[in-house]
């Protein structure tokens, strides 16, 4: 009986061992599923995070362009008016001539071409100066704060005296107030 008991005992204790075996290798195997879950978590955290990084990088840059893009918009819109305005252009180009001291011989604007999206305004003007005098006047008609571009230009030289005679045709912008605005319906 002693041997039996023994034999029980051993057998008692060999169960126990295979058992705590058992749970103790479980454990491992559910701590390292644990740990590799965990890891892909952090790695799938790291990696929203470095999108998220680079999409507020991307945002701000787009805010920088965006700025810039309204910046430029307002030049234009400056530059080309809602409305000609053409009072209030010859009374600036008639202030540029006379500040330049240059005879203004005429000044006057041609009826209005409808483009696509904008009028040009064609402008004639016909006046006498100095060569030095009507090339600081053609500088200060590309510097102007309203888009004006220049269509046709012809100088002559008078016999009489040492002054340069100009016949010039200037076209000035405005946009078309019935254009359709791209986004809206007609």
């Amino acid at each position: 009986m002693i041997l039996r008991i023994k034999n029980l005992d051993r057998a008692g204790l060999l169960i126990v061992i295979a058992v705590t075996i058992f749970f103790a290798y479980w454990s491992v195997i559910y701590g390292i599923r644990e740990q590799r879950m965990i890891e892909q978590e952090s790695e799938s955290i790291y990696k929203g995070l470095n999108e998220v990084s680079l999409a507020e990088d991307n945002l701000r840059n787009l805010r920088i362009v965006l700025s810039k893009s309204k910046d430029d918009i307002a030049v234009w819109n400056e530059k080309i008016p809602d409305s000609a305005e053409m009072g209030t252009l010859i009374k600036q180009l008639g202030t540029m001539i006379k500040s330049r001291k240059i005879a203004m011989i005429s000044i006057q604007p041609l009826p209005a071409v409808k483009e696509n999206l904008y009028i040009k305004i064609p402008i004639h003007m016909i006046f006498s100066g100095s060569f030095m005098n009507i090339y600081q006047l053609l500088y200060d008609l590309e510097g102007m704060n309203r888009l004006l571009v220049i269509e046709k230009i012809a100088i002559n030289k008078s016999e009489a005296t040492q002054d340069l005679q100009v016949d010039l045709t200037a076209l000035v912008f405005a946009i078309e107030k019935t254009a359709k605005e791209p986004g809206k319906p007609s």
